[in-house]
């Protein structure tokens, strides 16, 4: 098929923000006795939407704190971080949207972020002027690995699943690209690696290549 459309994720896609997240989460938890590993934030938060994130920790931890107070000192923490720097963009990837771009393809990002962290992200590495379309987790109802972000997308994009791919780096990602009829690279990543990336069609090591298969399709 030859497509018309790319989207990309926003977190541990086009930019290293997972780390970021790790941190913040770390932190947060500390006070609380709880050791936060690495492993444990790759095997069951890394690609979630920062409220599902609160209320599996909650849950899992059985903190005496509701999960909207603990999204809130997340949702602080982060906006304090933004306003320092903004997370370091994925090697290649304005080159990767470029080449897009001058393909004549219509590019969109479908994230679970958030638009203070997304909007960051966009103007600080100069490729907001690159993206025609952009859903973030307050434009929809169920986030990822709900359908709505990518539906919402292709929507703004105008177009049909079936001449759009996802370029995505994690389970709950590649799951709501699924459910909305795209097919879908994934681009494995440091944090990616504790994924299950089975259900992706594509897999790629980078940006770039990701794009290459893309155009190839």
């Amino acid at each position: 098929m030859a497509i018309s459309g790319i989207i990309f994720d926003h977190d541990g896609t086009l930019v290293d923000s997972e780390g970021v997240h790790f941190s913040i989460w770390q932190n947060l938890l500390l006070p609380y006795g709880i050791s936060f590993s690495k492993t444990e934030y790759l095997q069951h938060h890394c690609g979630v939407p920062t409220r599902r994130n609160a209320e599996l920790i909650v849950a899992q931890h059985e903190l005496d704190i509701s999960p909207e107070e603990l999204y809130q000192k997340k949702q602080h923490e982060m906006q304090q971080w933004l306003q320092q720097q903004c997370f370091p963009a994925m090697p290649g990837a304005r080159a990767a949207l470029l080449q897009c771009h001058s393909a004549g393809l219509k590019i969109g990002v479908a994230t679970g972020a958030g638009q203070l962290e997304t909007q960051s992200s966009l103007q600080s590495h100069n490729l907001d002027s690159l993206v025609a379309a952009v859903t973030t987790r307050e434009m929809v109802t169920n986030s990822k690995p709900a359908p709505d972000t990518y539906l919402q997308t292709l929507d703004a994009l105008q177009l049909r699943a079936d001449v759009c791919v996802a370029v995505e780096d994690s389970t709950t990602g590649i799951a709501s690209a699924k459910a909305a009829g795209l097919a879908c690279i994934a681009v494995a990543y440091d944090f990616a690696k504790g994924q299950d990336l089975s259900r992706a069609d594509h897999y790629a090591a980078n940006l770039l290549e990701a794009v290459a298969i893309a155009l190839a399709l």
